[in-house]
């Protein structure tokens, strides 16, 4: 039942991968056609890259990189720090990393009290240092 479910949602992928692949949605429960089981471990085991994969996440732009667009991507960074450093550029030029799917930055918001030198001594145990 549930792979009907998943295919009246994402009928287009499930085309789309079947047609890849040489079949048809139709063909799906016949004699010269693929059968409801083989179908289940098709949408199941669908990789990487494929229509059911992509249609199956609950946001794409979450989609894991292949490992051919992770290693593009960590050269690119490399070739952009390198850039950077020969140029002389400054700690504002830095070059940011391209972002991966999946990881959002933190924002780092450091909050607190700002200390005099002798309640910093105090509270480090130490003497004062003027």
């Amino acid at each position: 039942m549930g792979l009907c479910v998943f295919i009246d949602e994402h009928e287009d992928a499930v085309r789309r991968d079947l047609l890849d692949r040489g079949f048809r949605l139709s063909q799906v429960g016949t004699d010269d056609g693929m059968s409801w089981r083989d179908l289940l471990a098709f949408v199941r085991e669908a990789p990487q890259g494929t229509a059911i994969f992509r249609a199956s996440l609950d946001n794409e732009e979450d989609a894991p990189w292949t490992i051919e667009a992770q290693l593009l991507a960590a050269i690119a960074d490399g070739i952009h720090v390198l850039a950077w450093q020969n140029s002389g550029g400054s700690r504002a030029d830095k070059p940011k990393p391209i972002e991966r799917p999946g990881f959002r930055p933190e924002k780092r918001v450091i909050r607190g009290d700002v200390l005099s030198i002798d309640e910093l001594s105090a509270r480090l145990g130490m003497a004062p240092l003027f």
